[in-house]
C-alpha cells in the first residue's frame, strides 16, 4: 500500500498511528524514515486474550486441509474435542462427553488470567495508548474479545478515543466532540466473523455477563451456538468458509 501512495503525501502526513508489534522491526523504521521530523507518532498494542478459551490444543486434522479450509477449517484448535473425533455417538452423548472433561480438567484459569493482564500491561509499557486497565476492568460485562486474538467493537472504539483524545485532533475538534463522533463511527460496528465460542465453564469463573448460554456466535459465514459449534469441531464438519 505504501509503495502505490506518493512519497510527498506520506512525508505530508501530520499523525501517524503504528500498532507496536504489527509487522517486523525492519518495517516500522523504514515506513518512520519516510514521515516528516513533526509528524506526531502514536504508538498502540495489539492485544490478545487466552483466559476464555483454556481448552486449545493440537489437533492433527487441521495440518491435512485442503482448499477452500487450507490452513485450517477451524482456525483454533481444541484438544479436548480432537481426542473424540473418532466416537461414534448421538450427538447429545458426545456432547456430554466434551462437557465431562473439559468440566473436570484440571486448568488455574486465573493463572491463565494474570498472563493476560502481565502481558497487557508490558505491551502499555511500549505504547502511548494503555488498554491494560481498560481490558480488565471491562471484560466480564462487555464482550471485549471474540476470540484470542481478535479485538471486540469496544477495543477498537477505546483505542480510537485514546489515539485521538490528546493528539493533534483534540486540538481542532475538541475532546467532546471527538468522542461523540467516534461513538457514532462505531455503533453497530463488528468485528471479522472469527468468533470462538466461550465455554460454559469459562463464563460461571469469570461471571461473564455478557455471556448467555444460547449466545450466538458468528463464525465465517455460520451463526452458531457453543454446542453448536463443539458438536462441528468435534466431527470436523464442513460449513461455510
Amino acid at each position: 500500500i505504501v509503495q502505490r501512495l506518493p512519497r510527498d503525501w506520506i512525508a505530508g502526513t501530520g499523525i501517524y498511528f503504528e500498532e507496536a508489534t504489527v509487522g517486523s522491526a525492519e518495517t516500522r523504521n523504514h515506513l518512520r524514515s519516510m514521515l516528516s521530523a513533526n509528524c506526531a507518532t502514536i504508538r498502540f498494542p495489539t492485544n490478545t486474550m487466552s483466559s476464555l478459551w483454556p481448552f486449545l490444543g493440537p489437533d492433527s486434522r487441521r495440518a491435512s486441509e485442503n482448499l477452500p479450509y487450507q490452513g485450517g477449517r477451524y482456525e483454533y484448535t481444541d484438544a479436548f474435542a480432537a481426542s473424540l473425533a473418532d466416537a461414534n455417538m448421538t450427538d447429545d452423548i458426545l456432547f456430554d462427553l466434551y462437557m465431562e472433561s473439559t468440566e473436570a480438567a484440571p486448568i488455574d484459569m486465573d493463572a491463565l488470567f494474570a498472563e493476560d493482564r502481565s502481558r497487557w500491561q508490558q505491551q502499555d509499557g511500549l505504547c502511548d495508548v494503555a488498554l491494560g486497565d481498560f481490558l480488565e476492568h471491562h471484560f466480564r460485562e462487555r464482550y471485549l474479545f471474540t476470540a484470542p486474538d481478535e479485538r471486540g467493537g469496544d477495543i477498537v472504539r477505546e483505542i480510537a478515543r485514546q489515539l485521538a483524545v490528546g493528539s493533534p485532533l483534540q486540538d481542532i475538534f475538541g475532546a467532546e466532540q471527538l468522542t461523540e463522533a467516534l461513538d457514532r463511527l462505531t455503533s453497530g460496528w463488528h468485528p471479522a466473523p472469527r468468533a470462538l465460542p466461550v465455554h460454559p465453564r469459562v463464563a460461571r469463573h469469570f461471571g461473564l455477563r455478557w455471556w448467555t448460554p444460547d449466545m450466538i456466535y458468528k463464525v465465517r459465514g455460520n451463526d452458531l451456538t457453543f454446542r453448536d459449534y463443539t458438536l462441528r469441531y468435534i466431527r470436523w464438519s464442513m460449513w461455510l468458509p
